[in-house]
C-alpha cells in the first residue's frame, strides 16, 4: 500500500510508556497523517491524538513516528 503526503491515516501507537514496552500488535489505532515518505515502505507520521499532545512554546505538538505499511491504515473519509 502507498500513502501520500498529508493523507489522513490510522497509525499504531502506544498511549503509555508501559504499553510501549509491550506487544506492538496490542497498540491502539490512532488518528494521524503522513508527513512524508522516508523510503521504501516507510513513512513519517504525525500522531494527532489529544491524549499525547504536549504544550511547547504555547503550541500543542504531537508525537512523530516512523511506520511501515503494516502499522498504517487509510482513514475513511467522513
Amino acid at each position: 500500500m502507498n500513502f501520500e503526503e498529508d493523507q489522513e491515516v490510522l497509525v499504531r501507537y502506544p498511549l503509555t510508556a508501559e504499553a510501549e514496552r509491550g506487544d506492538r500488535s496490542e497498540w491502539p489505532w490512532l488518528n494521524g497523517w503522513i508527513a512524508r515518505e522516508c523510503g521504501d515502505n516507510e513513512w513519517e507520521v504525525v500522531v494527532e491524538d489529544e491524549r499525547l499532545a504536549v504544550e511547547y512554546q504555547g503550541d500543542l505538538v504531537y508525537p512523530v513516528c516512523f511506520r511501515d505499511s503494516s502499522e498504517l491504515q487509510a482513514r475513511d473519509e467522513p
